[in-house]
């Protein structure tokens, strides 16, 4: 059956099944919901367990490793590591990638639920939860500015903005830090306390007594029934003052009598600025599943409907956006992909001087596209730079099955065919063959989706566009470009008039035939090269031999990474200041930086949040947090300014080198890997040691070259103050350890969230403190007076012993194993080289026996990457060898043809070594697509020659004819390509960083092969029929063509 003469007959049935494409593909376009990367579900499970008032290591021991022993049996378990820090217990699970995370849940919390009975009786309920960055780290952060009153713009944040945001749909928080929260202070004298023998105990109840409404209950009335309540919570400050917190001889003991009671703010503990200034910052997390741009928009209009809300001078901004970034991504994408389209159909209009041709060609662009959209709109897919760039990657394979059969169609009318047999014996002539050129580039996506891993995970969107691209091409070459060439060609179009749409410019006119001038002495040369390359096989099989080993020789030259970086407008920094820093000394430190920052040209906006809540973060641990403070620059867009964002990152580090005091690093957007892009690992038993190694390595890991922000996840502990309570003693006096600790907390942090103060719909913490006088000194806090049960007061110091202690402030463990981590970025040289030196540093240090290193990280990923990637080509190869056996009916014919493949490695390695890009996944992904487009040119040069040798010619005949029919084809369809992949590889354009390997490689690849093809597939065609007629001859077959085999 001949497509071609089927869609011909029936013109007006294909031209409804285009209108329907066009239609469906423009809804599904407009509906499409656009998000940075494809839904991830990221495998790893956490259980998080609390053990309050444990150290590290008895969390460790009593917590961590039982549930550590329980969680080692879920099924499909990957790795497992752990975190045990002062009050908390972290076991992180990974599982394998494409795991059922639902099921991966349910199966922990099976496997943890049997060892909760058998953990300290203090300990609370682990919490089994899924671990999804996406939802964990804000899509979004505004900063509310305008008012110098810190505490009525809190209360705007908190009243008006963030009720309003969180209502959003696909919004799941929306969390406040800086400015200054009211609260009510009751400041104890503790003087005054033992002065009657109050303890602070019956101070805290005093106020939870009476501070309280209480339902008592209903009474009825004739036909009227009334609730009946006693209203005792506190309406104004004095009431607060006026409790009667003892009675001593019968006389009442006020609060007012022991303590001042104030109306204030919280003790600050963060602190948010935007250029400098105060403001209010709100970070916010969508829902698990939410998308990052359609969360944006609505939070975009939401603000502005709030604007009329909020009081005149007061504003609110946005400050950091990762919908902004999506957009600019993907925009500039579609940017690439239209660039390369016109080149493409540059380069078909200088080939075939026809203005018609070339708009025929053309349209398989937008028809493949829209096909691929509606695919995707009913697959409930997104439009993310995934799935986009593998569009943009297809466009010049898209439009190389329709220019092949337009050539041929193009040549039958040159050789004086009617148009209308052109079209159908033009494409009878090639569709098989441009079938089989389809589907060896489809089978090499194909596998991408079955190896597993992160790669399977990734690249499985990506894989079914580019397909269904290519799928949807090739229907319009065989249908659509025979009945358009058929309707559009004028019956006695010649090659000798350039164009049946011949231009009016003369001056075009004469540019084309030069053109065509050009093109007939190369084809001569052409046919002359082969010639005497078919007169001299030896020379072309060694120079192919050389050009394979020397591209074997360039690896190691070329450098491994796993993502490339990927650079957009915001620049994300974190400083630390020394352990024990106050959040106050934190501050001053910050104010250094944003003095640096201020003076940044490229400037928008910088922003700075600093500090942390009381309590800490399970993730982050308590303290770490006034001494953490995190930067924002905003630079301007990339075409407005002269220094790319790594440029500024570079000239930053230079001047925050000569900071004292503090530590400063960079967070880098480079793929989805989930740690640091080099992480080492040293493992052992004893903390002791590996604190002592992990201070060594850290040294020479600083001393690498290109190794920046180098940091380990050991820390010296914070300074401490151990109260150790003599049990004895205190039982005599009848103290419990209980009593001491609750006035020892009251006197120094405080008792939050005791009971509230209500005003309005507002509700305010009433924290009981001691005076500032006694608790500012570790002294003060030894001679705290405490009430003993009979009325006595001793001090602390007569029952508890104060001593200055240090230990550690978390304990990792992998694979139940101690480890500490040292972890850096490489900046400047490719990670493998960076992965290199430093392990040649390793492997000078004697490192005692029982201990260890291993790389992690990035490179981790990087190398289980490269082995799915890896395994995704032989599979690809194989099925392209199966489809080609098929195809020419030979076990012989499709190994000539697949000669091509390795002849493209010189030219992949050779363009990233000079344009110095290290070779990634990206890269990789760029030799599979090349993979099977370097070997569509073969298949049309053996299929010609195969059709020649039918029709009668010698081998050497059709070898030489066949090269040069094909020959404009050939260079037409990679020159489309190359041209294609060009504004790819340039990545001029926010985002595009990320596909720039895989341009280059393609576009280094595809022209070597492409080169060396024209010449070594004769070659070897002319080799494989001779060896197979001397096997014939040797063994007497004569009955057989040595074609048949």
């Amino acid at each position: 059956m001949n497509p071609a003469a089927f869609s011909i007959r029936r013109p007006v049935l294909v031209s409804m099944c285009v209108l329907a494409v066009l239609v469906l593909g423009a809804v599904g376009l407009s509906q499409l919901p656009i998000d940075l990367m494809p839904d991830i579900t990221f495998p790893v499970v956490a259980v998080i367990t609390s053990y309050p008032g444990a150290s590290p290591a008895q969390v460790e021991e009593f917590v961590t490793k039982p549930i550590e022993e329980a969680a080692a049996v879920v099924e499909d378990l990957q790795s497992i590591r752990s975190i045990s820090q002062q009050d908390v217990s972290m076991v992180i699970i990974e599982f394998d990638w494409g795991k059922d995370m639902n099921w991966a849940a349910f199966d922990t919390r099976e496997k943890v639920d049997p060892v909760i009975e058998a953990l300290p009786a203090d300990v609370h309920r682990p919490l089994i939860m899924k671990i999804d960055p996406a939802t964990m780290m804000p899509v979004m952060t505004l900063n509310v500015t305008g008012l110098s009153d810190m505490s009525k713009l809190r209360e705007l944040a908190e009243d008006v903005v963030k009720p309003e945001v969180e209502k959003l749909g696909g919004v799941a928080s929306a969390d406040i830090f800086g400015g200054l929260q009211r609260e009510i202070h009751v400041e104890v004298d503790w003087d005054k306390l033992a002065a009657r023998g109050v303890s602070v105990g019956q101070v805290e109840s005093a106020l939870q007594r009476e501070n309280r409404n209480i339902p008592a209950g209903f009474t009825t009335e004739g036909q009227r029934e009334y609730t009946i309540r006693v209203i005792g919570e506190f309406d104004v400050i004095d009431e607060i003052r006026n409790v009667v917190v003892a009675v001593r001889g019968g006389n009442p003991i006020y609060l007012r009598d022991v303590a001042t009671i104030t109306d204030t703010f919280q003790e600050v503990r963060s602190y948010a600025r935007l250029n400098g200034s105060p403001a209010v910052g709100i970070t916010i997390q969508k829902e698990a599943g939410g998308n990052t741009v359609a969360v944006a928009d609505a939070v975009r209009e939401e603000l502005d409907a709030l604007q009329s809300k909020l009081p005149a001078g007061v504003e609110v901004s946005i400050t950091s956006e990762e919908a902004s970034f999506i957009r600019a991504a993907l925009e500039n994408l579609y940017g690439v992909g239209i660039e390369g389209a016109l080149l493409a159909m540059l380069i078909i209009f200088l080939f075939l001087a026809t203005f018609r041709g070339t708009i025929i060609a053309a349209l398989s662009i937008p028809l493949s596209a829209l096909v691929t959209f509606v695919f995707m709109y009913f697959a409930d897919m997104t439009l993310n730079i995934i799935t986009m760039g593998g569009l943009v990657l297809a466009i010049g394979r898209i439009v190389d099955d329709s220019v092949v059969v337009l050539e041929n169609i193009h040549r039958h009318i040159e050789n004086g065919e009617p148009v209308l047999d052109a079209a159908i014996n033009g494409t009878e002539e090639l569709w098989a063959a441009i079938a089989a050129i389809t589907f060896t580039t489809m089978v090499m996506f194909f596998p991408l989706m079955f190896v597993g891993g992160m790669i399977s995970v990734l690249f499985s969107p990506m894989s079914l566009v580019v397909m269904l691209g290519l799928l949807a091409s090739l229907i319009v070459s065989v249908t659509i470009v025979p009945l358009l060439s058929e309707r559009m060609f004028s019956r006695g179009a010649r090659r000798g008039t350039h164009s049946v749409d011949e231009s009016r410019q003369r001056g075009l006119k004469r540019a084309l035939a030069g053109w065509a001038r050009s093109f007939d002495r190369l084809s001569a040369g052409y046919r002359r090269a082969i010639n005497w390359s078919l007169g001299h096989r030896a020379v072309i099989v060694f120079i192919a031999l050389g050009v394979f080993v020397g591209s074997l020789m360039m690896v190691p030259l070329v450098g491994l990474e796993f993502f490339p970086r990927i650079e957009s407008d915001e620049l994300t920094i974190t400083m630390e200041t020394p352990i024990g820093s106050s959040v106050e000394y934190t501050n001053e430190r910050a104010m250094q930086i944003e003095e640096i920052l201020d003076r940044v040209e490229e400037k928008v906006h910088y922003t700075v949040s600093l500090g942390s809540s009381e309590g800490g973060s399970i993730f982050g641990g308590g303290s770490s947090g006034t001494r953490t403070a995190t930067f924002v620059l905003k630079a301007v867009p990339r075409t407005e300014r002269k220094r790319s964002v790594s440029e500024i990152e570079q000239d930053l580090r230079e001047q925050f080198a000569v900071l004292p005091g503090i530590e400063t690093r960079f967070e880098q957007r480079a793929g989805p890997s989930m740690g640091a892009a080099l992480e080492l690992q040293i493992v052992g038993d004893d903390l002791t040691e590996l604190a002592q190694l992990s201070d060594e390595v850290l040294e020479r890991a600083r001393n690498v070259p290109g190794l920046t922000d180098v940091q380990v996840d050991w820390e010296a502990a914070n300074p401490e103050y151990h109260i150790q309570v003599d049990r004895d003693e205190a039982g005599r006096l009848g103290l419990t350890v209980s009593d001491i600790g609750g006035s020892i907390q009251t006197q120094v942090r405080g008792t939050a969230q005791l009971t509230k103060f209500r005003t309005g719909d507002s509700e305010y913490d009433i924290k009981v403190r001691a005076r500032k006088a006694d608790r500012e000194w570790i002294e003060q806090v030894r001679n705290t007076k405490l009430i003993t049960p009979s009325g006595t007061v001793v001090p602390l110091s007569a029952v508890a012993s104060v001593v200055s202690a240090v230990g550690p402030t978390r304990i990792s463990r992998n694979e139940r194993e101690r480890t500490i981590t040292i972890s850096g970025d490489p900046m400047g040289r490719p990670l493998s080289e960076v992965v290199s030196d430093l392990d040649k540093e390793m492997k000078q240090m004697s490192l005692p026996e029982g201990y260890r290193y291993e790389f992690g990280g990035s490179e981790e990923d990087r190398a289980e990457a490269f082995g799915g990637m890896f395994q995704a080509l032989i599979l690809g190869m194989l099925l392209i060898y199966m489809i080609l056996a098929a195809q020419f009916e030979s076990f012989v014919h499709p190994l000539i043809i697949m000669l091509a493949i390795p002849l493209e490695l010189v030219g992949v390695l050779g363009a990233l070594l000079i344009t110095g890009t290290p070779l990634g996944i990206m890269a990789m992904l760029g030799i599979l697509m090349l993979t099977g487009i370097v070997v569509s040119n073969s298949i049309l040069m053996v299929q010609m020659v195969n059709l020649l040798r039918h029709r009668g010619l010698a081998i050497h005949e059709a070898l030489v004819e066949g090269g040069s029919i094909r020959l404009r084809p050939i260079l037409m369809t990679a020159m489309a390509t190359v041209l294609a992949m060009l504004p790819l590889a340039l990545a001029v354009r926010t985002g595009s960083e990320m596909w720039r390997p895989l341009g280059i490689a393609a576009i280094g690849g595809l022209t070597t092969s492409t080169f060396l093809t024209l010449f070594v597939i004769p070659v070897a065609y002319s080799l494989a029929e001779s060896a197979i007629a001397w096997f014939h001859r040797r063994f007497g077959h004569h009955d057989r063509q040595a074609t048949d085999q």
